[in-house]
């Protein structure tokens, strides 16, 4: 995971080369004042950490402000990260590949807690996939496309909201595939 600083904010992102991370559109407000940090499992602290200024960053053509589809973005780093026990990158999937109703996914970051206070610690939580004819019923007010994934929240009542980064492992006899979708 890496944290992508903009200005006052900050969200996840994912390291996919040495040099590129993958993280929402939203999130990045002013590209000059842009920093990344690598490493990270605390929000703050470790020796490991890497923070890398952005060099430049590339919004999807069609993002749309308003209800957030196509919500991604490259960030180009000033520098290349040092890759180890602590920072690596994920391998993104040649081909789109939908993700089947009731897979299981991973989804990590530091989302608000209880009291809405921020996580201190990276979280980490397993999510359903839901059936978009099954969430488009659900969420009238809202488009269900292909590019979005909509998730059951889990016995253990935790839950992704907002924008997320979300990554689907299914393994099978010919080695692991991925699929990984920021989801709101």
């Amino acid at each position: 995971m890496a944290i992508v600083h903009s200005g006052e904010s900050f969200c996840g992102g994912i390291l996919i080369k040495d040099d590129w991370v993958l993280t929402a559109a939203h999130c990045v407000l002013n590209e000059t004042k842009t920093t990344v940090t690598l490493g990270a499992h605390y929000r703050d602290c470790g020796s490991h950490l890497q923070i890398i200024d952005v060099k430049r960053s590339i919004t999807h053509e069609h993002f749309n402000w308003k209800n957030y589809h196509n919500d991604i973005q490259l960030l180009q780093l000033a520098n290349k990260a040092t890759l180890g026990k602590y920072v690596n990158y994920t391998i993104l999937p040649k081909t789109y590949e939908d993700v089947a109703n009731g897979t299981v996914c991973e989804t990590a970051g530091w989302g608000t807690i209880e009291n809405s206070r921020l996580a201190y610690k990276l979280l980490e939580v397993n999510v359903t996939i839901l059936d978009r004819k099954q969430c488009s019923r659900k969420w009238k007010n809202y488009q269900i496309t292909k590019e979005m994934l909509c998730t059951i929240v889990g016995p253990e009542r935790k839950d992704v909201c907002k924008v997320n980064l979300i990554i689907c492992i299914n393994n099978n006899k010919k080695g692991a595939k991925y699929s990984v979708r920021y989801i709101k």
